[in-house]
């Protein structure tokens, strides 16, 4: 929307007045006695109001909804993540770097989880292992526990 909206009002303004132009309904406007400025102050209202709509969307909207959808889509991962964990008491798949087991899932709690990560070059090799009572996936990056060991 902001790059749209100043080009489709440039666009539909420049339609305008040169329809108006190349119709010479300014000559015939001016020949009225009419002034100039009741053609343009139309246009201008126009850019101002859309300018405005602009800022707004820049400083408020636009950055309030990026927040919000990306809240969303960790939110979502995350109820898939434990989900996962829950029917399959695992996630380990050769394109992910890390490989989580879990005995039970209560709610967000992963009871008897282990952790493993793999050494970074293609093989199911684990340089680092840890192994929790008791875990919990939070912004899918930090892992929290109670008891680590490896």
């Amino acid at each position: 929307m902001p790059y749209t909206i100043p080009s489709t009002t440039l666009f539909a303004t420049c339609l305008v007045y040169g329809r108006l132009a190349h119709d010479n309904e300014v000559v015939a406007i001016k020949a009225a006695g009419v002034n100039l400025l009741s053609i343009v102050w139309p246009g201008v209202l126009l850019g101002v109001l859309t300018s405005l709509a602009t800022f707004g969307l820049y400083y408020e909207i636009i950055p309030e909804t990026q927040y919000i959808l990306r809240a969303q889509f960790l939110k979502d991962v995350e109820e898939f993540l434990y989900q996962m964990l829950k029917t399959e008491q695992c996630i380990n798949s050769p394109k992910l770097n890390y490989a989580i087991w879990v005995k039970q899932v209560q709610g967000r709690q992963l009871l008897g989880a282990t952790f493993k990560r793999r050494d970074g070059h293609g093989s199911f090799q684990y340089n680092l292992v840890a192994v929790a009572q008791e875990a919990e996936l939070r912004g899918l990056i930090r892992i929290t526990s109670r008891c680590w060991s490896t």
